[in-house]
This record gives C-alpha cells, sequence and structure tokens, in this order.
C-alpha cells in the first residue's frame, strides 16, 4: 500500500472518528488518479479495523454521475461497523449531509470474484440470493464540492 494512501486514510479516519471537517486532503496526500482514490478506500478498511462486509455501488444513474462529476458508476466497501441490525435507532447529529438514501441491498449466494471480462447481467442474477430494503447515511468529511479528490 503506498504511504500516501496510508496516511490519507489515517486523516480520514480521524475525521470520520471526531467529527472533524477538513476542506481537502492535503495537497501530498490527494490521490493523481481513481486507482490511487481506491488504493484510499482499501487502506480506509485497513485503518478502521472493521471487517469489508459488502461493497456499495454509487452514482448508478446519470443524474447522480453529474452531480459528483464522475463518467460511471462508482464501488465503494462497507465496512461491518457501520451495519445496524433492524430497527436500529441512529442519529443524524453531527451528519453534514442529514440525508437519508433508501437502497437496494443484494445478499449473493455465489461469489463473483474479479476477472478479466465483465460479468454478464445473467451471470449477475444466478449470483444473487435475496433482495432486501437498506438505508444508506451518507457523510463526508469536507464541507465542499462532492467532487472525487483526484476531480478538485
Amino acid at each position: 500500500m503506498p504511504p500516501a494512501a496510508h496516511d490519507a486514510a489515517q486523516l480520514l479516519w480521524r475525521c470520520r472518528q471526531s467529527g472533524n471537517v477538513i476542506d481537502a486532503l492535503p495537497d501530498a496526500l490527494r490521490p493523481g488518479d481513481a486507482a490511487a482514490g481506491h488504493a484510499i478506500q482499501a487502506a480506509l478498511a485497513q485503518v478502521a479495523g472493521s471487517p469489508v462486509v459488502g461493497w456499495k455501488i454509487a452514482a448508478t444513474s446519470a443524474a447522480g454521475q453529474a452531480h459528483i462529476q464522475v463518467d460511471g458508476p462508482l464501488p465503494g466497501r462497507i465496512l461491518g461497523s457501520f451495519v445496524h441490525a433492524m430497527g436500529a435507532t441512529l442519529s443524524l447529529a453531527g451528519n453534514r449531509m442529514r440525508v437519508v438514501e433508501p437502497e437496494f441491498a443484494f445478499r449473493l449466494g455465489a461469489a463473483l470474484p474479479p476477472r478479466a471480462t465483465p460479468y454478464a447481467v445473467d451471470e449477475v442474477l444466478a449470483a444473487v440470493a435475496s433482495l432486501h430494503p437498506a438505508f444508506e447515511l451518507p457523510d463526508r468529511a469536507s464541507p465542499t464540492s462532492p467532487a472525487p479528490a483526484w476531480r478538485s
């Protein structure tokens, strides 16, 4: 893991834990491209010490992509420490975005490991064991534009 990715992840995790806000990552820690951004995301899972229990896909619509200035959907890790049981009471106190997003959560019954060629829709559908309603309480460590750091 690149040292800058680990350092960026530590800074973001400290902000998450303390509620502190930063305008942006320091220049030395800013990812230069999507791959560097993904490295920070991987490092964040390690720094948080929480298992990855799933994945999410953000910006699945053209409008969502335009809003955060990206060209396609973005994958993201779901950490176990941020998953709550049905009926849990959660607070938006300290949450800067103050929104709740309805989501679809799919439980896979078969693995879809990384491979060189994209999976066909039929292959993905065959791997889905069940579909569940879910809610996301998104937040960010920066009050500025939602554009990815490599685009700022």
